[in-house]
């Protein structure tokens, strides 16, 4: 990201976790904590060959939210419902992509060529800039919903935007190109710190998870064992 636009991503995720120390996950948006890169890639391959959700606006119905993301229908309903802040029955899958891709258990740098390939809408290894105002939008208001915060400003998000393309557009040619992306993403300690920050997010769910195993753990234990009187 870098400068500016660094600052205020990282500044804008501290905000929406309430501190940067004890941030919390909403419990039924935990699926997509942690998943591994198979599976983040079967859902990308089903958004993007499905050109009926590629692009869709202003959103998915759930019975195309099931296709994409699979699994027991329970858990989905619980995520969609936590992603549709608006309750108007649809949600903004790419949203609730590159939350996934945030969160997912690969290297930051696999992950920034993710949310590349993910907001590359006419699929031409190439980003303008409203295509990485759309990635700017759709990590920051994932990420909000997923810890229950309001975003920020869209004003807020546009500048960001327009600041990391212009950072990024090194020779001024008015697009980006994915080697061109991928240079800047590596080079830059602000996409590293946020990355940091990311990463205590999954660790606290870690944590909380084996909490709950080793408390059902126990009451098994005892259930099949129990003390002698």
């Amino acid at each position: 990201m870098g400068g500016v636009a660094g600052k205020y991503m990282i500044d804008a995720l501290d905000a929406d976790s309430g501190s940067h120390t004890h941030a919390i996950i909403m419990p039924s948006v935990r699926i997509l904590i942690n998943r591994d890169q198979g599976y983040v890639n079967r859902c990308l391959t089903r958004f993007k060959s499905g050109s009926k959700y590629a692009g869709a606006c202003p959103g998915v119905s759930f019975d195309e939210f099931k296709h994409i993301f699979g699994g027991n229908k329970g858990v989905l309903l619980s995520l969609f419902s936590s992603f549709d802040t608006d309750r108007n029955g649809l949600v903004d899958v790419q949203e609730v992509l590159s939350a996934l891709i945030l969160c997912c258990n690969v290297q930051p740098v696999t992950k920034w060529r993710m949310l590349f390939e993910l907001h590359d809408e006419n699929f031409d290894n190439e980003l303008s800039e409203p295509e990485i105002d759309m990635m700017m939008i759709s990590c920051h208001r994932g990420m909000a919903k997923m810890m229950s915060r309001t975003h920020m400003s869209n004003s807020s998000i546009h500048g960001i935007a327009n600041y990391m393309f212009n950072a990024i557009d090194r020779d001024l040619n008015g697009h980006i190109e994915k080697a061109e992306f991928m240079s800047f993403v590596r080079e830059s300690p602000e996409v590293t710190h946020y990355f940091k920050r990311i990463d205590e997010l999954r660790g606290s769910v870690k944590t909380v998870s084996r909490e709950i195993t080793d408390a059902k753990g126990r009451k098994d234990f005892r259930r099949r064992y129990p003390p002698r009187k």
